[in-house]
Parts: C-alpha cells; sequence; structure tokens
C-alpha cells in the first residue's frame, strides 16, 4: 500500500478506526519517522507528527485495542 507523503519504505499500520488505519512511515531519506491517518479509499491524510527529513521524529507507537477499533 502506498501512502501520499512518505517515502513508502517502511510503512506501518498500528491501528484501525473505521476506514483510516494509523500509520507510522519514513518521510525523509535520513529516516525520519511520521505518525498519520490515512483513509486507503479516499486517499485522506490526517498528519499526528510530520517529522522534518533532518529530524528523527517518531521513535516508537504502541498500538492500543479497544472497543472502538475492534474488528
Amino acid at each position: 500500500m502506498k501512502v501520499p507523503g512518505t517515502l513508502n519504505l517502511s510503512t506501518r499500520i498500528l491501528t484501525a478506526l473505521g476506514p483510516r488505519l494509523l500509520i507510522e512511515a519514513i518521510t525523509g531519506c535520513g529516516g525520519s519517522q511520521s505518525l498519520l491517518w490515512f483513509n486507503p479509499g479516499t486517499k485522506a491524510e490526517q498528519w499526528l507528527f510530520k517529522t522534518p527529513g533532518n529530524a528523527l521524529g517518531v521513535q516508537g507507537a504502541v498500538p492500543y485495542n479497544s472497543r472502538e477499533n475492534a474488528p
């Protein structure tokens, strides 16, 4: 799956909520990590942390499952 605004090198799905996926992805050549909601059907993006290419950004994210985002 290609996510706009990312390098599509290391894209991890952390959780889902309705049609949206919470994505942790590399967004810069230096390995900078960002976090965003992405709807694959509409290609809509909502950036939570969009890290500049010269910074590390998100170091880790732990998915949290609740009744609201359970399949």
